[in-house]
């Protein structure tokens, strides 16, 4: 498993067996699919001018109805 996904899982609260399983709970799994959201949104702010970046970050968020 990638490090920074292990990570995003951590902080979501899953549980991590050796880096390669990971067991989520309901609330868990949600706040994990908001951090990659969120991770995928501030990503565009490395490829494009920041006045871009920031409308494209917030259509990625609001497609996936995170704050």
């Amino acid at each position: 498993m990638n490090k920074r996904i292990r990570e995003l899982a951590e902080q979501a609260g899953a549980t991590t067996f050796g880096g390669k399983q990971c067991i989520f709970g309901d609330e868990d799994m949600e706040k994990f699919a908001e951090l990659i959201v969120k991770e995928c949104a501030n990503v565009e702010l490395y490829w494009l001018g920041e006045q871009d970046c920031k409308a494209i970050a917030e259509k990625i968020k609001k497609h996936f109805g995170v704050k």
